[in-house]
């Protein structure tokens, strides 16, 4: 049990064992300080396209992200709502109009223009008489 080369074949196992354990332990420290970063710059990029582009242009809002909304004051959600309906107005085009929209602006403008002109008093009136 003395010679050398026995010792060696009895330490190698017990010295190359624990590199294979260090490695899928390094490698799983990588996984999870990537998984973090990615985290990370998703919320910073949330954020970001919040006051750039408005809320309503974020197709997930996240539940941190509305807290965060909710604490501002007033005066910068005011703000806010208007960055996003401004974001809105810019095209118009990518606003979807349901049909009975589009069937009811037909129908008022093929009408008389003296059929649709009601006085105000009338048109209170109107509004009485339907309840």
């Amino acid at each position: 049990a003395g010679s050398p080369s026995a010792r060696r074949e009895r330490v190698a196992p017990l010295i190359l064992t624990p590199i294979p354990i260090l490695i899928a332990i390094l490698i799983l420290i990588l996984i999870l300080i990537l998984i973090l970063h990615c985290q990370r710059l998703v919320h910073e990029n949330q954020a970001q396209l919040a006051s750039v582009l408005g809320v309503g242009q974020i197709v997930i809002m996240s539940k941190q992200l509305l807290d965060e909304i909710l604490r501002l004051p007033i005066e910068q959600r005011l703000e806010l709502v208007e960055q996003v309906w401004d974001s809105i107005a810019a095209t118009p085009e990518s606003i979807p109009v349901p049909d009975w929209h589009k069937e009811e602006l037909d129908r008022r403008l093929s009408q008389d223009p003296e059929e649709s002109d009601v006085a105000w008093d009338e048109f209170q009136t109107q509004l009485r008489d339907r309840k």
